[in-house]
């Protein structure tokens, strides 16, 4: 016959080896835990954020969830899908005036099939010469002409905004030049880049003061700075926030004055780094 303090100690085991489960429990829900806050937290962006009530996605169903099995691609007998081709700027047609094996003329084709590319042209890079007609005015005897909007040098808009966007990935005024001359520009040098670059800094610059001094009325703003590399060498740029605006500047120093040079006369608050 069990004595009672023997079913109190075998009620005192329970309870102990209960509290060590739980003990192990908790511990391992804290690891969970901070795993957790480590990737969903106020800083996660939204894109990254865990998503409460999400649908399970096709990926995550089981084999056996699936009404039908999953292949990659269109449906048989869909209609669409696919990149959205447009209309073509240029048609080329490949014809043939002998037959390849008897050597016989074949005369007129009876149909074609389509084959359509996206590419460059051979030569995207083109010289144009744009003739201005002139007139001479009824009224004053002058020489009219038409209103143009063409660059005042001999690169246009175009090769001008790819220049600059190229530059805003980071690539070098060499590689830049190089690149443009590949697809036909005649002599286009570093400096050409540079010119381009310092031509679009001084056509900027009056739309970045107004925003500037529209900057510096705001109650607090929010600033910090980061490292760049221009050309090999090493640099920094400063930026100013707000919600709907925002200046940088790119600097080989990373000395504070630079930055108070930049937001000289603000009277209210700078949050940084948190």
């Amino acid at each position: 016959m069990t004595s009672w303090r023997q079913i109190i100690r075998e009620k005192d085991q329970i309870i102990k080896d209960q509290q060590e489960r739980i003990d192990e429990l908790e511990s391992r829900f804290s690891k969970v835990e901070r795993l957790l806050k480590a990737f969903d937290n106020p800083h996660t962006p939204s894109s990254k954020q865990l998503k409460k009530n999400a649908k399970r996605s096709e990926s995550q169903e089981t084999y056996s969830e699936r009404k039908t099995p999953r292949f990659p691609g269109k449906p048989k007998n869909g209609n669409g899908g696919g990149i959205r081709l447009p209309r073509p700027d240029k048609i080329v047609e490949y014809k043939l005036d002998k037959d390849p094996i008897s050597g016989k003329p074949l005369g007129e084709p009876v149909g074609y099939r389509v084959k359509t590319t996206i590419d460059f042209p051979d030569k995207p890079i083109q010289t144009i010469e744009h003739r201005i007609m002139q007139y001479i005015s009824p009224e004053t005897g002058e020489i009219v002409e038409a209103e143009v909007n063409l660059s005042k040098d001999i690169y246009g808009k175009n090769i001008k905004s790819i220049a600059m966007m190229l530059k805003n990935l980071t690539n070098s005024h060499n590689k830049i030049s190089d690149f443009l001359r590949e697809l036909g520009a005649p002599s286009f040098s570093s400096k050409t880049v540079q010119n381009i670059a310092t031509s679009f800094i001084f056509a900027l610059e009056p739309t970045q003061k107004e925003i500037l001094q529209e900057l510096k009325k705001e109650s607090y703003l929010n600033a910090d700075e980061t490292g760049f590399r221009e050309d090999g060498k090493g640099g920094y740029v400063w930026g100013i926030f707000t919600k709907t605006k925002a200046i940088f500047m790119a600097l080989r120093s990373r000395a504070a004055r630079n930055f108070i040079k930049l937001i000289r006369n603000f009277k209210g608050v700078i949050v940084v780094d948190g």
